[in-house]
């Protein structure tokens, strides 16, 4: 009955869709409000209607509704439907705190084998690995949440599983539940590690897993002979660096995906359990305590195109390649920076909200969650001297300190920057840095998250620098907008707390901002929120006069000194191009010093004006804040609020600064 009251409105999407793969479904809702969607190109070349009502099981026309056949054959024949080519998406995962892709060309993860990927017909997505601070908090705790897409997900692992092991598995998992989204994609997953085997194509790769549907395989282990199993039990094969689903395998994770969160083991033992499910040679001790053996397997394919690591000598690491000028594409890029743990600060009325970000892309703004940088990062910089990073697409860029952060300090050195800071400042220097620490804060500020913090942002700004951006705005994931903030801008009149609770007032303050910022051509940045001042700010309205006959007046801007906090900064095509041509990547040090050292009037840190100097740093930067906001801006950190204040929102852990005993 159901299809018989549809059949026209199939028809029209038959008509409508043809032309394109994979076609859509007809949005139309029927008896019970449940919503058939036609699926065209099937496996057998006749039509399907799936039904939700039944469970999702596909009734094929000519079986289940023979008189409905004639139309369906005559809607089809009409204008056949072109046969489906299978697309095919690579996730490739990249260690946090490696760079060992980026050195060698004969590795997965290098950009030349990135883009032959994409030539041999494939998309290609870098996965940023769980790290081990995610498998650390596995191992500890049992759980921890993960970012799926802008999703918050919660996995659990046995207690007291090994953390790299976990970091590893849970980095597969996550590849998994995308995979699980695929609809007619065959999805292959490589390690940054992973290198083709001898005299091997990367399209011979993409046509091998593109094939497999066809043969009715769901699984192909790419790194792998015909004797997998055996190298498997023998403890000699990983499994894990090169194997691909087909759309039939991505099937059937749709269908075992809610267990997935609760399956977080080696990713080589959870490979192994969907080639060969409980008989599996690989299953580990783990997996039986979570009864994962009592998995069905996959229809499986092994073939040995790649391998684990690469055979030879290793390769010198190469600088990274000079960054191209972007082209000037226009628009506003919004970034959230975020911990993928803190899903307590992903609520409303919070920025990283998924209300929020829906608010501001329907207001037109290119919006990015993006994931934070680690501790690991930040150690595996400090070990190595440098750490290169992708940036933006397949470019990528090497960070680390600025020239001169971790020279030994005299204590006449040390004298000459705190009377530095005593002579110019509104606060002493005992309130920026406590005494006989000034070597450790020209380092990373004394502040365990002080590095990693300025790595995000600086992967953030350089990200929309080379994205030809006309300005890109920064938040940190703490962000939230007072109400009263909002009722005297006019973004909101029915919120009474603290806090604004409305969505689109994260709209309206961006479209405020990017307006204000267009009227004063000369500002390289606009804080939108402020913290501490060392430096007294300029005269009212300096930068930009209030246009108080204006019904339209947007208020003026006043220039700022040196001032702490950088949760939320909008940054001008000027400043994104010195970024860039500063090389703000190689000159990391903490946030909130690194950016008022480029416009604060009497910077203290002479170390870090002469790394900037040297890389061909001359002009001083124009920022400045709304005038009347310029004590907090228009935007606050929840960290900064004083433990009253905290407490009396309501939001938990929310406030709790990541660096924290409890983060």
């Amino acid at each position: 009955l159901l299809a018989a009251e549809h059949l026209q409105a199939m028809q029209v999407g038959i008509a409508h869709v043809h032309h394109a793969w994979p076609p859509t479904p007809f949005p139309a809702t029927g008896l019970g409000g449940h919503v058939p969607t036609v699926l065209l190109g099937s496996p057998t070349g006749s039509p399907t209607i799936t039904s939700r009502s039944c469970g999702n099981q596909p009734l094929q026309a000519s079986m289940a509704l023979p008189f409905l056949q004639p139309q369906l054959m005559k809607a089809t024949t009409r204008d056949p439907v072109p046969a489906a080519i299978p697309r095919v998406k690579v996730l490739c995962i990249v260690a946090p705190d490696s760079d060992a892709h980026l050195a060698d060309n004969r590795l997965v993860g290098h950009p030349d084998n990135l883009q032959a990927l994409q030539s041999a017909g494939a998309s290609v997505e870098i996965v940023n690995a769980s790290c081990l601070c995610q498998g650390q908090r596995l191992a500890k705790t049992r759980k921890t949440t993960e970012l799926i897409g802008e999703k918050n997900v919660i996995f659990w692992a046995p207690l007291g599983g090994n953390a790299k092991s976990l970091a590893h598995g849970l980095t597969h998992l996550r590849c998994w539940l995308e995979a699980a989204q695929s609809r007619m994609t065959t999805v292959i997953i490589l390690e940054a590690s992973a290198s083709l085997q001898s005299g091997v194509p990367w399209t011979t790769v993409v046509q091998a897993a593109a094939a497999m549907s066809s043969q009715g395989r769901e699984l192909l282990l790419l790194a792998s002979g015909s004797d997998a199993a055996a190298g498997v039990k023998k403890g000699g094969t990983n499994l894990s660096s090169a194997y691909a689903f087909s759309p039939l395998g991505c099937e059937a994770l749709r269908h075992r995906q809610v267990l997935f969160s609760r399956c977080v083991v080696d990713a080589s033992c959870l490979v192994s359990l969907l080639a060969w499910g409980g008989n599996s040679p690989g299953t580990s001790q783990d997996a039986k305590r979570l009864n994962l053996s009592s998995w069905a397997p996959l229809k499986t394919e092994a073939v040995g195109l790649l391998r684990t690591g690469c055979a030879g000598a290793s390769v010198p690491a190469s600088p990274p390649p000079p960054l191209p000028r972007p082209a000037k594409n226009g628009g506003v890029k919004v970034f959230v920076i975020s911990l993928p743990h803190r899903a307590d600060r992903r609520v409303e009325p919070l920025v990283g909200s998924p209300a929020a970000l829906s608010a501001m892309r329907n207001a037109g703004f290119d919006v990015e969650l993006l994931r934070a940088s680690c501790y690991c990062e930040r150690d595996a910089m400090k070990r190595q001297g440098s750490l290169c990073r992708f940036v933006h697409g397949f470019r990528w860029a090497r960070f680390k300190h600025y020239e001169g952060a971790a020279e030994s300090m005299t204590e006449e050195e040390e004298a000459r920057m705190r009377d530095a800071i005593n002579k110019n400042y509104l606060l002493p220097a005992e309130h920026l840095i406590n005494p006989g620490k000034t070597k450790g804060y020209v380092f990373d500020t004394n502040w365990p998250g002080a590095t990693s913090c300025a790595m995000s942002h600086i992967r953030a700004l350089m990200n929309a620098a080379l994205g030809g951006y006309e300005m890109a705005l920064v938040f940190e994931d703490d962000s939230a907008i007072p109400s009263q903030v909002a009722r005297e801008r006019g973004w909101c009149d029915t919120c009474k707390g603290d806090l604004c609770k409305c969505p689109s007032s994260w709209a309206s303050c961006i479209e405020e901002a990017v307006e204000l910022m267009r009227q004063a051509p000369s500002l390289d940045a606009l804080y939108l929120g402020l913290g501490e001042s060392f430096e007294e700010p300029g005269t009212a309205e300096d930068i930009l006069e209030a246009d108080s006959d204006s019904d339209e007046d947007l208020g003026g801007i006043t220039e700022i000194g040196y001032t702490w906090c950088a949760h939320a900064i909008l940054y001008s095509r000027s400043a994104l191009d010195d970024i860039l041509a500063l090389r703000l990547n190689e000159h990391i040090w903490a946030q909130d010093e690194m950016i008022p050292h480029l416009y604060g009037r009497k910077p203290w840190n002479h170390r870090y004006i002469k790394a900037l100097r040297k890389a061909g740093w001359q002009r001083r930067w124009v920022v400045g804040a709304p005038s009347g906001f310029i004590d907090e801006g228009w935007v606050y950190q929840l960290e900064n609020l004083t433990s009253e204040r905290k407490h009396d929102l309501g939001l938990g852990t929310a406030a709790i600064s990541s660096n924290s005993q409890v983060f």
